[in-house]
């Protein structure tokens, strides 16, 4: 029981580490490309309503939306980090 409990805590603070990793590289990015990952990823919105909210093209979305991944993946592998940006 002791050890599972101790498993628990470690996966948690892991997790906890991993997340606050995650919110400061996304801090970092520009504005354009930081409000598209917040609203896909933080408030789970589709790409065609976060098109419909900026009013912009959905393709400026899928754009920044991927030049934001692309920056997220390059600075996690720079800091060595060991999260799965799709």
């Amino acid at each position: 029981m002791a050890c599972e409990q101790f498993e628990w805590t470690d996966k948690a603070v892991l997790q906890s580490e991993m997340q606050h990793e995650l919110i400061s590289h996304v801090r970092q990015l520009s504005y354009k490309l930081r409000v598209v990952v917040i609203l896909r990823y933080f408030h789970d919105y589709a790409l065609e309503e976060i098109a419909d909210m900026l009013q912009i093209p959905v393709g400026t979305v899928k754009s920044r939306h991927h030049l934001a991944l692309k920056e997220l993946r390059k600075r996690f592998d720079m800091t060595g980090g060991d999260v799965y940006v799709h």
